[in-house]
């Protein structure tokens, strides 16, 4: 198991301080089985507690050292991995921050053209109202002429009427 995890370590670890740790790692695994090896042979061909004890007690040297190597790769990962957390973070929150701007300038931006298209189109709209009230009161100062023509028209011919009325009853 130790040797599949370790290929698997050596696969993903991708600093020079983590593939040294590993290497650490590796080599105390190494002498720590080499030491289990031995003691397990001096059971077998001596059994003498005292002598058993000794090799048991120079196998702990291994192991701690092993454990140490392993708690110092842990503490490694857990940095960069908290580094990486950090940096993600920080890149979300600057993601954020321009996403929030381009969106403030946005709406700017749409505020800014509606206030002047409308200052634009009210001028325009104002102009060709004033344009249509002049024109009106043209076409009513026009039209009040023609009426007053028209009414001195009618009052002539009223008068032709009349005269030619007074004529006709009138001897040659």
């Amino acid at each position: 198991e130790f040797a599949a995890a370790s290929r698997l370590l050596e696969e993903k670890v991708y600093t020079d301080e983590g593939r040294r740790l590993l290497a650490e790692i590796q080599r105390a695994h190494e002498t720590l089985t080499g030491t289990q090896d031995r003691v397990i042979e001096l059971w077998k061909t001596n059994p003498r507690p005292e002598i058993l004890v000794r090799a048991m007690e120079s196998a702990v040297s291994p192991r701690e050292k092993l454990a140490q190597g392993l708690d110092a790769f842990v503490d490694r990962e857990q940095r960069l991995l908290q580094q990486a957390q950090d940096e993600s973070t920080a890149k979300a929150s600057l993601a954020a921050t321009v996403v929030t701007s381009l969106a403030a300038g946005a709406v700017l931006f749409a505020a800014f053209t509606a206030f002047f298209l409308s200052r634009a189109l009210s001028r325009q709209i104002g102009s060709a109202v004033q344009h249509v009230q002049n024109s009106s009161a043209e076409l009513q100062t026009t039209a009040n002429q023609q009426a007053t023509g028209a009414r001195e028209a009618a009052s002539a011919m009223n008068e032709v009427t009349t005269t030619m009325s007074d004529r006709a009853w009138m001897p040659n």
